[in-house]
């Protein structure tokens, strides 16, 4: 799959999946639930005052949707995040405050997400304003 090479393009794929987060269909709002929750680094975008959340993994590739991400066995965040770096013009960062809204976030949407990543790694963001 093709990476991301503009904020336009990233920011498509977070309308995709704030799409499946008010979908009617269960697939897709499990599909977005659990993208959600097993995320690592994260675009943290707020857009008409309301933060909304992206795994790299997802809005990293160009024109990305539930069923090209799940039929993407190579998908990778050590790929994706280079390329979302270079748009958004520095790497993700813990953040103790969007680490907390991440987690009221997950409890609105009645999920827990883990302390941390693999082998404890913990949660990073890119924080963009619209």
């Amino acid at each position: 799959m093709e990476f991301v090479k503009t904020w336009e393009e990233i920011e498509k794929n977070l309308m995709t999946l704030e799409g499946y987060r008010n979908s009617g269909h269960k697939a897709e709002v499990d599909f977005y639930l659990q993208r959600i929750e097993k995320g690592i680094c994260f675009v943290a975008y707020e857009r008409n005052g309301k933060l909304i959340f992206g795994p790299s993994r997802f809005v990293g590739y160009l024109n990305n949707n539930m069923t090209t991400h799940s039929a993407n066995a190579d998908k990778d965040g050590r790929e994706t995040n280079p390329r979302i770096n270079e748009i958004i013009g520095n790497p993700p960062e813990e953040d103790e405050e969007l680490e907390e809204e991440y987690k009221t976030y997950c409890e609105s949407l009645g999920i827990t997400p883990k302390n941390t990543g693999p082998f404890g790694v913990k949660r990073k963001y890119w924080y963009r304003k619209g």
